[in-house]
C-alpha cells in the first residue's frame, strides 16, 4: 500500500467477485468506479488504488451541506460540525467492534447492536424529552452516545440564535423561546463551553474503553486450528 492510496488485490488474473464489469479489459492508468468512489487501475489491471483527494472531497461536500442547510455559516461551527460527527461515528465503530469482537455467528451480533441501538436512541433526547424521564431512569442518558452527539451539535448550532427578532419580549407568552440559550435551556441542554466539550471528552472516553473491550476479546478469545 503506498501513501494516500488504498489498494485492493485483484489476484494474478485480475478477477474478483467485488470487481466492477469489465475491469479485466482496463488498461494501467485508467479509472473506474466503484461504490460511488473513484479508482485508479494499476500493475495491468491486477489492483485497484483508491485516487487520491477522497477526504478533501469529503469535506468539501460537508461543506456545501452546512451552508445549504443554513447552519451557521462560521469555520469554527463548521469544524465543531466535522469534529463531533467524528467522534459519534468512531465511538460507534468502536462500539460495534467491542460488540462483534468474539460473536461466532452474525446474526447475534446484528442482535445485539440492533438491541444497543435502540436503547441508546429512547435515552439520547431524540422521541422523548429528558427532563420528562424519571429520575431513577435518567442516569441511563450517560450510556448513549447520540446523546452525546446531539448535544454537542446542538449547542454548536443553537446557541448566540435570536427567534424573535425586535419583538417586545415582555408581551411573549410564556413557554416561548426567544433564544438559542432558552430552547438548550428547556431541553436541559448545558450550553457553557464546557457543557459543549464534555461530550466529545465522553466520547472519547466510550471510544477508548470499547476499544480495550475488543482488543481483550481479540486477545483471549480461542483460537480456531
Amino acid at each position: 500500500m503506498s501513501k494516500g492510496r488504498v489498494v485492493i488485490d485483484m489476484g494474478t488474473n485480475g478477477a474478483s467477485k467485488h470487481q466492477p464489469a469489465g475491469l479485466g479489459q482496463q488498461r494501467r492508468g485508467a479509472t473506474v468506479s466503484f461504490h460511488n468512489i473513484d479508482y485508479k487501475v494499476t500493475v495491468g489491471g491486477n489492483c485497484l488504488c483508491r485516487k487520491k483527494g477522497t477526504i478533501k472531497e469529503i469535506l468539501i461536500d460537508l461543506k456545501f451541506e452546512v451552508f445549504e442547510s443554513s447552519l451557521k455559516p462560521t469555520v469554527t461551527a463548521f469544524f465543531t460540525f466535522v469534529f463531533s460527527i467524528t467522534m459519534v461515528t468512531y465511538t460507534a465503530t468502536a462500539m460495534v467492534l467491542a460488540i462483534s469482537a468474539d460473536q461466532t455467528v452474525v446474526a447475534i451480533a446484528n442482535i445485539f447492536m440492533t438491541i444497543a441501538c435502540v436503547f441508546m436512541m429512547i435515552f439520547a433526547g431524540l422521541l422523548v424529552n429528558l427532563r420528562s424521564i424519571t429520575s431513577w431512569l435518567a442516569w441511563l442518558k450517560y450510556f448513549s452516545i447520540p446523546r452525546y452527539g446531539l448535544a454537542a451539535l446542538q449547542i454548536n448550532e443553537f446557541t448566540g440564535l435570536k427567534f424573535c427578532g425586535v419583538i417586545n419580549t415582555t408581551n411573549i407568552p410564556p413557554g416561548i423561546a426567544c433564544t438559542g440559550e432558552e430552547f438548550l435551556d428547556y431541553q436541559g441542554v448545558d450550553w457553557s463551553t464546557w457543557g459543549l466539550w464534555q461530550n466529545h471528552v465522553a466520547l472519547g472516553v466510550m471510544t477508548f474503553c470499547f476499544l480495550t473491550i475488543a482488543y481483550l476479546k481479540l486477545r483471549f478469545i480461542r483460537k480456531f486450528t
